[in-house]
């Protein structure tokens, strides 16, 4: 009785049509073993296996560790891109760029003293409507209404308006701004009251003009963006902001140990 071979398949019973394939690759025959032809064949397509392999890998494992680094940057946040105790939804609005601050102190040839206020809107000087309405301007509104679908995107508490429904909260840089022109009115009808009477007030408006105008620009660069939630207050009996958020900052504390240890370690050099 005949038996049938499963693992050479009976290709010893027949002769194939040899083709343009067959003249590239070693024939196979019905022996025990490979031939030598044939297991360098074999052996010729492993280092192209073994090099697939090890690229693939290479790639795959680049892929995972760039993927990784940009989730976790993303969630450390940035100055481009936003912190993560900012107001996510204005993330898209923010722009990075150089700005050249105006108002510095000068001196006339003569000597005296003058502020540069330099082109563009003024935002000091004497008290004026159109001083006020720049100011108004710029601040616009405070406290920004948010729908329904937008709460989520706060991780702080935001309470809804008993009113039209909405839950208002704002950018810090609003307050803040708000803050040095609160500051500019109080001071500006105080000096220029007694702008007559001390003959140095004027250095001084100057001086503190320049502050003020300094400190605009300051606000505006940095442009917070940390939410101010209005949160209803039992006392008030109605919401109030609360200030008391966390801010994303640089170490001063840091700043001014290096500040000192520079300077100490200057003067030690004389």
């Amino acid at each position: 009785m005949k038996h049938f071979n499963f693992f050479n398949f009976g290709f010893a019973s027949y002769d194939p049509v040899p083709d343009q394939e067959e003249a590239s690759t070693p024939e196979y025959r019905d022996d025990k073993y490979l031939t030598s032809e044939q297991i360098h064949a074999v052996a010729s397509k492993k280092p192209n296996l073994i090099l697939w392999y090890v690229l693939t890998s290479v790639f795959a494992t680049l892929a995972t560790f760039f993927f990784v680094q940009n989730m976790q940057m993303r969630r450390r946040g940035g100055f481009q891109t936003g912190y993560s105790n900012e107001l996510v939804l204005a993330t898209p609005a923010i722009q990075v760029s150089q700005v050249r601050f105006t108002g510095g102190i000068k001196f006339h040839d003569n000597g005296t003293m003058y502020r540069d206020t330099g082109p563009g809107t003024q935002y000091v000087g004497r008290p004026s409507p159109e001083l006020d309405a720049a100011w108004d301007e710029l601040i616009g509104t405070r406290y920004l209404a948010f729908t329904d679908r937008q709460k989520s995107a706060f991780d702080v508490e935001i309470s809804r308006s008993n009113e039209d429904g909405l839950y208002r909260a704002g950018p810090d840089v609003f307050h803040s701004l708000h803050c040095v022109d609160k500051l500019r009115r109080t001071i500006d009808g105080y000096l220029y009251q007694i702008s007559e009477q001390v003959d140095e007030t004027y250095q001084n408006i100057l001086h503190i003009e320049h502050c003020l105008d300094f400190l605009r620009q300051l606000v505006g660069c940095s442009s917070d963006l940390t939410p101010i939630p209005l949160v209803y207050s039992i006392g008030a009996g109605f919401p109030v902001p609360d200030f008391e958020q966390l801010h994303t900052c640089r170490s001063f504390e840091s700043i001014r140990k290096w500040a000192m240890k520079q300077n100490e370690d200057a003067l030690r050099t004389i």
